[in-house]
């Protein structure tokens, strides 16, 4: 007889601020994202607050860091402060065996450090987007309620593309996977790039990617390694296309590539630009600075140009 199982999955993921809600009756206050949305309240509740007292119990342990993984038989919860006052918790569900002899629970093969690499991750990505969650607060005075319509619409789609059981140890580093060169081919693609932003001074950094792999990068490593994850997992996925030119036909403009984000057609004369995404990157000086990304992809390579926020077109 063969045995069921289940999978390593997600069971909860919450935001809160422990600055909020310290009064009795007003402790939902201090839940900024719960997913997911339909468990009761007093259920989100109960789960922060444990959290909390989890934190603050080993805080009397350690000053400097807080507790990052608490086991069960059936769970793994994870805990990220990512900002002063802000936890990110994720309780993920161990996977299983059923057999005649019952049901097992094989909390041996969830890994810690790529569970909570995957929280951080999460976190990153949302930065890179959106900015911290502290920007948000400050600018709305305090109000939360600009805050969680953020995380609710940015972790309401995030969330279920994470693939747990496809989790491994690039999830861990951000790996970024760098394509090797020989010396006069990597010379021609800098050349490449250092014309291209000498030709449009407004463009101050640049990616250069072949096949999903990473040639030359005038940024940070700690934003390329972001910014890789979501050109490599979001943006580029989304545009498969047929970059090879059947023998006979006649080549036409799409033929040579295409805009990933910014305008369809470089000749047109409108000044519609189409979707740039702003990205904040953090390891630029003032830091964090926001950036357009114009990406353009032709015969398997992708050029992103780092636009400053403050350009609101190119001619």
């Amino acid at each position: 007889m063969m045995s069921d199982q289940t999978e390593l999955s997600l069971k909860h993921f919450y935001v809160y601020n422990e600055c909020f809600g310290k009064n009795e009756g007003e402790e939902e206050q201090k839940i900024m994202y719960y997913f997911p949305p339909k468990v009761k309240m007093d259920d989100k509740m109960k789960n922060v607050g444990l959290s909390e007292a989890i934190i603050q119990f080993t805080k009397t342990f350690s000053k400097k860091r807080c507790c990052e993984s608490l086991h069960s038989e059936k769970t793994r919860h994870y805990y990220f402060s990512p900002e002063v006052n802000f936890y990110m918790v994720m309780t993920v569900n161990v996977p299983t065996r059923t057999s005649v002899e019952g049901k097992t629970y094989h909390g041996d093969e969830v890994q810690d450090s790529v569970c909570l690499a995957v929280v951080k991750q999460a976190y990153l990505m949302y930065r890179l987007f959106h900015g911290t969650f502290s920007s948000l607060l400050d600018s709305s005075g305090g109000d939360t309620t600009p805050l969680k319509q953020r995380l609710e619409s940015f972790f309401n789609r995030h969330l279920p593309t994470i693939k747990l059981q496809h989790c491994d140890i690039m999830d861990i580093f951000q790996g970024v996977q760098f394509l090797p060169l020989d010396k006069q081919t990597f010379l021609h693609i800098q050349c490449f790039v250092n014309l291209l932003e000498a030709s449009f001074p407004v463009v101050e950094f640049t990616a250069f990617l072949y096949n999903d792999r990473l040639i030359w990068s005038g940024l940070e490593p700690e934003d390329m390694q972001v910014v890789f994850h979501y050109l490599v997992y979001t943006l580029l996925p989304k545009f498969s296309e047929t970059e090879a030119i059947p023998n006979g036909s006649v080549p036409t403009l799409s033929s040579y590539g295409r805009f990933l984000t910014g305008p369809e057609n470089v000749h047109s004369n409108s000044n519609n630009v189409g979707k740039v995404p702003k990205l904040f990157l953090s390891h630029v000086k003032p830091s964090p600075g926001t950036f357009h990304i114009v990406a353009y992809r032709t015969s398997n390579c992708t050029v992103c140009l780092f636009i400053p926020g403050n350009v609101l077109y190119v001619q």
